[in-house]
């Protein structure tokens, strides 16, 4: 019974539960830009597009990746992510473009709760954004 129970609890302690975010700065030729248009959704102050590109000049500033576990305690959408908002403002960006998407067997997510462990399986998934800066015309 111990023996479980310190295989649960080092489950639960080893599991990682929230967003992690890492940004990535853009260094480079061809870092203004003007795009074709795509859809969008703002949120946070922030425009997250989930497809193209701002249709209007913008420069890149780097890329944000984000992972996070769909069935952990800290659920959350990645597009319209106050945490995300906050970092590329931050950052002086004015809006996330969406680059890719993987989703990747994460393991599992336990609980111990009146003596009972429940251990749920939960998936990783990772978005890369570029962060970007309107520039007006």
């Amino acid at each position: 019974m111990l023996r479980t129970l310190t295989m649960a609890l080092a489950l639960v302690i080893s599991s990682p539960v929230s967003a992690k975010i890492e940004f990535a700065a853009y260094d480079g030729p061809g870092a203004v830009q003007t795009g074709l248009g795509g859809t969008k959704i703002t949120k946070n102050g922030i425009d997250f597009w989930t497809t193209g590109s701002p249709p209007r000049r913008y420069r890149i500033l780097g890329n944000l990746l984000d992972r996070r576990y769909s069935q952990s305690m800290v659920k959350g959408d990645t597009v319209g992510s106050s945490k995300l908002a906050k970092r590329a403002m931050q950052l002086g960006g004015n809006a996330l473009i969406v680059m890719s998407q993987t989703q990747i067997d994460g393991g599992a997510v336990g609980t111990f709760n009146a003596g009972v462990f429940t251990a749920m399986p939960t998936d990783k998934t990772m978005t890369i954004f570029q962060v970007v800066q309107y520039i007006a015309d």
